[in-house]
């Protein structure tokens, strides 16, 4: 799942650095948690769902050095979504589709503390 390696020359008093490449598991995580994910499901006569992960692309690590373990990534991910609006008989009145780009997901534009303003949740 992981593919691990030593990084040369990074010995500690004995303690050896490693990196671990999780890009592959993090394109198998996202696809799981975001392809064909239901939106709305009716609410206002609306129906939003994703379809596909199109890409997965950058890195994403996990070092060890000193026994402290330190998680990184970079990515850009894109993917794509339909929606349809109904009246109020359920029939059809419009329907599209589209894609998302979210071409920067990096570890150093998190914020620790993630909120959704809406529910004002942290």
């Amino acid at each position: 799942m992981f593919r691990r390696r030593s990084i040369p020359g990074y010995e500690c008093r004995g303690r050896s650095r490693s990196e671990s490449d999780c890009l592959e598991w993090s394109r198998n995580l996202l696809s799981k948690l975001l392809a064909n994910l239901t939106l709305l499901d009716g609410e206002g006569n609306l129906f939003i769902r994703t379809r596909n992960i199109e890409k997965v692309e950058g890195e994403v690590y996990v070092n060890i050095h000193k026994g402290k373990i330190i998680p990184g990534n970079e990515l850009s991910v894109a993917l794509s979504w339909e929606g349809e609006a109904k009246d109020a008989d359920r029939k059809s009145l419009l329907k599209v589709d589209g894609s998302v780009d979210l071409p920067y997901i990096s570890d150093e534009n998190m914020d620790d503390r993630m909120r959704t303003p809406k529910l004002g949740l942290r």
